[in-house]
């Protein structure tokens, strides 16, 4: 039990160094500017009923902004946008809300879910009682490594959302917030 411990503690602490640690040079790399992804969801006026709708959800990244619209970089625009300066122009009336999420590698996903099922497992490891090693009590630590995985996971997947609702002021107060997500 002792060995699956530190084998466990091992593999934790293999995930968390940063890689080329010990060979970094002198100075410090110049830093990559950070990609974020950015959905947003459309609303439009029925003009039959009078009632705003949801039209879809459109991904891509965000590249322009001015006070009433914005500048998204899509591969699959809303067919009213017009095409503007390196993407599709989106009025503030079109937008219901606008998410936005860092965009990493998929490996850092599957990395935060076992880094997280290790952790959980190094937890769930220290709280059995090590004289009556179970069958439940292995379940108990694949329980909590599996919680501890999918917590982790949840995290990474985390989306920063803005409600705009086609209005013009609330477009307006975003604006200094979403220039931090602009390519």
């Amino acid at each position: 039990m002792n060995a699956v411990r530190i084998l466990l503690t091992f593999l934790l602490v293999c995930c968390l160094i940063k890689p080329g640690f010990a060979l970094q040079a002198k100075g410090d790399p110049p830093r990559k500017k950070k990609v974020y992804v950015t959905w947003v969801y459309v609303q439009r006026l029925d003009s039959a009923t009078g009632v705003m709708h949801h039209e879809g959800r459109f991904k891509g990244l965000l590249v322009g902004l001015s006070d009433s619209t914005l500048l998204l970089d899509t591969r699959r625009p809303y067919i009213d946008w017009a095409p503007g300066d390196g993407g599709y122009v989106v009025p503030y009336t079109d937008i219901r809300q606008i998410a936005v999420r860092k965009k990493r590698s998929p490996l850092v996903y599957v990395g935060g879910f076992y880094g997280g099922a290790i952790a959980g497992g190094l937890i769930g490891a220290n709280t059995v009682d090590k004289k009556q090693f179970a069958l439940v009590q292995l379940f108990l630590i694949a329980g909590i490594m599996a919680v501890a995985g999918t917590v982790t996971l949840l995290v990474l997947l985390f989306k920063k959302k803005f409600q705009v609702n086609g209005k013009r002021e609330v477009f307006a107060g975003l604006r200094s917030t979403l220039e931090r997500y602009l390519q």
